[in-house]
């Protein structure tokens, strides 16, 4: 019964000129809106390749009234945004030799396990099964332990157990009943109809609950956030059942202003929110197989506490914190300054680094930590910190210029934040969607940068991770082509924001062929 409909997006595509589809009939454009019409002519001729009259027709409807205004940093139609530049360098690394060895061995094992999804004719209905192993590959190029340090052994049966009495005592905190007795137990004089109604819907959600938390505790079963469609980081449970990131769910929470289930909508109360922590998950184990009590501990105990990518970060930020400590006689101050010329000297060159896995961050920490140059001059910030930590980290960012590093995870830190007090930034390891980097590096280059932004992208040769840039790369031509029309008048390139989007399955298999 709406007389006007718009809608707000940064991303109207990401994997496919399909995703315009869900918009347009939210808009009721006739006869687009008509999925019958739309899969006939744009669906169905874009899957059999034929790309380039699928983008004409696109633009054409776009074009249409005009149906889409579009306004990014680099528009100057009406009005301009002056920012610096953006200077964005890939940097291309090679594994150490014993990296390489570690890395070749655990990809003809994924390999070998997907071979037999093929054979056994189950490929499809292993999907989250695939996806952890190419999770595994992204792991292994950032650092060994974050492979190595994980238990990924069959539970003993003691730790089976163990994990069967966390599972019931999550579930009772739940599903406590309204009359306060245990779940389990029937009610046998009950004379209160809409009580014994109650008591059969406590009991159900107790079943429910616990169904959950039990297929998270196998080891087989790799549960998928609903929310970034990756494989559960820090996973929490809402009383509603539903398992997710920690901070997929409290970024929905806060960023779309209303206390629902991102997933079925029902009430979330913050003091709700249960942490999954399955003890046979959390475990961290030494070279020599014996567990550890923290991923610090990790590191002190190997003697391979290092990586290649950790290395040249390493490297890199000792050379920034030989230039804020002498800004004038510094040889290499022209690789994070664009212009030194007009550089603001008084103050000091700051960098964000970013990493989608917290326990590659752990490893960082440490390094920094038994460093002496850094030991005082860097924050962190992830999901597990509360809101009034997470402020305050930041003002501690922002206002004292000893802390010149910022560890951010990119799920906590890709929204919603202003560091424009930072140059530098580091993406450690790729994402599936540019867009989410995107979203991260604008947290530096925004309205109020006073310096160009140099973005260092870290990807490893040879590996995954080339194919994931790739992949990248066809995701914005794809999307530029569709919108070019809007670009010849000024509204250029997809946009950043919008949130992560599923790896379709062929994309998926393309990483093990």
């Amino acid at each position: 019964r709406a007389k006007c409909r718009w809608v707000l997006t940064g991303t109207p595509l990401q994997n496919s000129v399909d995703d315009l589809y869900g918009l347009i009939n939210f808009l009721k454009l006739e006869p687009w809106c008509n999925y019958s019409w739309w899969s006939r002519i744009i669906a169905k001729p874009y899957e059999k390749g034929k790309h380039k009259s699928v983008y004409k027709i696109v633009r054409a409807i776009l074009q249409d009234g005009p149906l889409l205004l579009r306004r990014t940093k680099k528009t100057t139609t009406g009005f301009e945004v002056k920012l610096p530049e953006k200077l964005v360098q890939v940097i291309e690394l090679k594994f150490s030799e014993n990296e390489q060895n570690f890395y070749e061995s655990l990809v003809q094992r994924s390999k070998a396990e997907f071979d037999g999804f093929v054979a056994s004719g189950t490929l499809r209905k292993n999907y989250a099964a695939i996806f952890t192993l190419l999770l595994r590959l992204r792991q292994a190029c950032d650092h060994p332990f974050l492979v190595l340090g994980r238990s990924n052994s069959t539970s003993t049966k003691e730790e089976k157990q163990k994990d069967n009495e966390y599972v019931k005592r999550i579930a009772e905190r739940f599903s406590l009943p309204r009359n306060g007795s245990d779940p389990k137990e029937k009610e046998n004089n009950v004379s209160d109809n809409s009580q014994t109604d109650a008591n059969v819907n406590d009991e159900k959600e107790y079943v429910y609950i616990r169904k959950a938390l039990s297929e998270l505790a196998d080891k087989d079963n790799n549960t998928e956030c609903p929310v970034c469609l990756d494989c559960c980081a820090d996973p929490v449970i809402t009383k509603c059942a539903h398992v997710m990131c920690r901070e997929c769910l409290l970024n929905a929470l806060h960023y779309f202003r209303k206390s629902e289930c991102p997933v079925c909508r029902a009430k979330v109360d913050k003091s709700e929110i249960v942490t999954v922590n399955i003890p046979s998950h959390n475990r961290i184990l030494g070279p020599d197989g014996k567990e550890l009590a923290s991923s610090g501990d990790l590191i002190k105990h190997s003697k391979m506490s290092t990586s290649s990518k950790l290395d040249w970060l390493l490297k890199s930020l000792n050379e920034i914190s030989d230039i804020n400590a002498n800004p004038q006689n510094s040889e290499t101050k022209h690789r994070f300054v664009a212009d030194e010329e007009d550089d603001i000297e008084q103050e000091p060159i700051k960098v964000v680094i970013f990493s989608q896995w917290t326990f590659f961050l752990d490893i960082v920490e440490e390094s920094l930590r038994k460093t002496k140059n850094f030991k005082r001059s860097y924050v962190r910030l992830d999901g597990s910190m509360s809101r009034k930590k997470r402020d305050e980290t930041i003002e501690r960012f922002k206002n004292e210029k000893r802390i010149f590093i910022f560890l951010i995870s990119l799920k906590a830190g890709a929204l919603g934040l202003n560091l424009t007090v930072a140059s530098v930034v580091y993406i450690l390891d790729p994402w599936f969607n540019p867009s989410i980097e995107d979203q991260a590096i604008n947290r530096c280059h925004r309205i109020g940068q006073l310096r160009p932004v140099i973005v260092h992208r870290l990807m490893m040769a040879g590996t995954v991770e080339e194919k994931i840039f790739k992949l990248q790369r066809h995701k914005e031509d794809m999307a530029n082509q569709a919108l070019a029309a809007s670009d010849e008048t000024g509204h250029d390139g997809p946009g950043a924001k919008g949130k992560t989007a599923r790896l379709s399955f062929d994309e998926l298999i393309s990483f093990f062929k």
